[in-house]
Parts: structure tokens; C-alpha cells; sequence
């Protein structure tokens, strides 16, 4: 996260990601960074055909990529359900599913809608909530750990599964200490704004001095709880990751 805190009405900014020895546009909102999803893009190549189920407010500037969400925004190609695809089947090389399922009314039949577009020899990139704190957009209804997300994911011939880097327990300390914080703000101060914190940067509805003081605390404490992680081993990682994920092929 930046040193300086990003504030409305600046919506969308742009950065560059890599996918493998390529370097492509990203586009940014009120999102989080492409991460463990670039990995696997560099595995099909950026010229496959790609779907991003739940984009939210990001884009990767790729040639065959498709953007699907609920809620229309610059980003969306798709204006579409998870649950009811408008694919025909067989169509994805790779589909990516992060940090959306979670909202899913019904997850099991949004990941057969997934596996029935995917085609065959196709994969799947899954990333859920584990620890991480209610965030309703509209709704949100399920967290999974990793055995969670492998039985949900169970028609995919699995390839990984587990913690990433950046979903370590440090984030999942930060994530509650930032929703304690959001929920005690208009305690403190009935005119302070709504904070919303990512890596690519703070959204802040209204400016004020707690706003800047808190994000200011935010940055420090994450960058050392993040130096702790490095002391913990995976598989005690995954009892409080703040989220896992799940790499597999439709065989």
C-alpha cells in the first residue's frame, strides 16, 4: 500500500503487471491487485481465452480476456449472475474466480456453471475468504478453509492448493483491526468517512485528521507484522490465513 493515502473522487489508476516476461496494463478501482491469478495466466499464456468471474473494479489489458460481474462498472464486459453463465460450454481456457464466491447465494452451483464453461483441459483459479471479516457487497455469505475449498472444488482434477504469500496471517490482523476501526470511527466522529483499504491504494469517502492518522497506522503495522510472517510455517499459516486458494484442471 502507498505511503499516501488515496482519497475520492480519483476512482481508477493504472499500473503495470507481469505475467511471466510480459508486462501488461492493469487498471484499478476499489479492487485488489492481480496476484496469484497472474501466475496461472503465465501458465496458458496471455493469448488464451480468459474469464475473470467477479472482476469487480479491475482490468487486465489482454487480448481475449472477458470481465464479468453483478454490478456494471468501466471494467465489466459481462453483465451477468455466477451462477448462470451466458456461455456455451467448453469455452475458457482458464477461468478466474477470486474473492467472489464468498457473495455466492449458492457456491456449488456458481462452480459447476464454472466448470460447465470451462473446457476440457482448461483451469481454474479459486481464491476465498478464510478469516476475513463480513463485507457485504451486496451480501456476504460463506468463508472456506482449504479443505473447504477443495470439496467445493472437487470436479477440478486439483494441481494446488493453500496460502498465498500475501493472505498470510498479518493480513488477517490487519483486516479486523480495519473493520474494528471502521465500526468505532462514527463512535469517535459522526462525520467520519467510510474507509476502504487495498493494496493498490485507501478510499476514503470524506477526508478528515482520524482518517489520515489511521491509514498512517495501518501502513506501519502491516509492514511489520508482515516482516513476522516469515517465521511461520504453512501449514500453521493456514489456521488464520485470511484467505486460501485453490489451482486446478478440468480433466
Amino acid at each position: 500500500m502507498k505511503d499516501v493515502p488515496d482519497f475520492m473522487p480519483r476512482k481508477y489508476k493504472k499500473e503495470v503487471a507481469k505475467i511471466g516476461d510480459i508486462e501488461v496494463e492493469a487498471l484499478y478501482g476499489r479492487a485488489h491487485r492481480y496476484k496469484g491469478s497472474l501466475q496461472i495466466i503465465s501458465k496458458v499464456g496471455p493469448n488464451a481465452k480468459i474469464l475473470d468471474v467477479g472482476c469487480g473494479e479491475r482490468r487486465l489489458n489482454l487480448p481475449r480476456i472477458l470481465n464479468l460481474d453483478v454490478t456494471r462498472n468501466e471494467c465489466v464486459d459481462v453483465l451477468a449472475d455466477v451462477h448462470h453463465l451466458p456461455f456455451k460450454n467448453n469455452v475458457f481456457d482458464l477461468i478466474i474466480c477470486e474473492h467472489l464466491l464468498e457473495h455466492a447465494r449458492k457456491p456449488w452451483f456458481a462452480i459447476e456453471d464454472i466448470y460447465r464453461v470451462l473446457r476440457h483441459g482448461g483451469f481454474v483459479y479459486v481464491e476465498v475468504p478464510f478469516m476475513t471479516p463480513y463485507h457485504g457487497r451486496p451480501k456476504h455469505y460463506f468463508n472456506m478453509s482449504r479443505e473447504g475449498v477443495e470439496v467445493l472444488c472437487e470436479k477440478f482434477h486439483k494441481v494446488k492448493s493453500g496460502v498465498q504469500p500475501y493472505n498470510m496471517p498479518s493480513h488477517t490482523l490487519m483486516m479486523i483491526f480495519s473493520s474494528y476501526v471502521r465500526c468505532l470511527l462514527p463512535a469517535v466522529n459522526k462525520r467520519a468517512g467510510e474507509i476502504e483499504l487495498y493494496d493498490t491504494g485507501a478510499f476514503v469517502s470524506r477526508a478528515s485528521i482520524l482518517n489520515v492518522l489511521f491509514i498512517k497506522a495501518y501502513i506501519v503495522l502491516d509492514r511489520i507484522l508482515g516482516v513476522l510472517d516469515r517465521f511461520i510455517e504453512p501449514n500453521k499459516a493456514e489456521e488464520i490465513a485470511v484467505a486460501v486458494y485453490f489451482t486446478g484442471v478440468k480433466s
